[in-house]
């Protein structure tokens, strides 16, 4: 049986030296689109600092995206 796919939506931003992440996940990659597009009109210049990531794992939990990270730092 094949495993479902989620798509991650990532933010990370540094405030007076504390970084922060936002994730937000869903099977449906147009939901994740929908929702970046949000964010981006909510936050208008604010975008220019952080850094934003989507990818895609078969797990919706952050900590499946944290064990990608791992497995590409090698």
């Amino acid at each position: 049986m094949k495993s479902k796919s989620y798509f991650h939506y990532i933010v990370i931003i540094e405030v007076d030296e504390n970084d922060y992440a936002y994730h937000y996940s869903s099977s449906v990659r147009a939901d994740v689109s929908a929702h970046i597009e949000q964010l981006d009109r909510s936050i208008g210049d604010v975008k220019k600092l952080y850094g934003m990531h989507m990818l895609k794992t078969n797990d919706k939990s952050f900590e499946s995206v944290k064990k990608w990270i791992l497995i590409l730092k090698g």
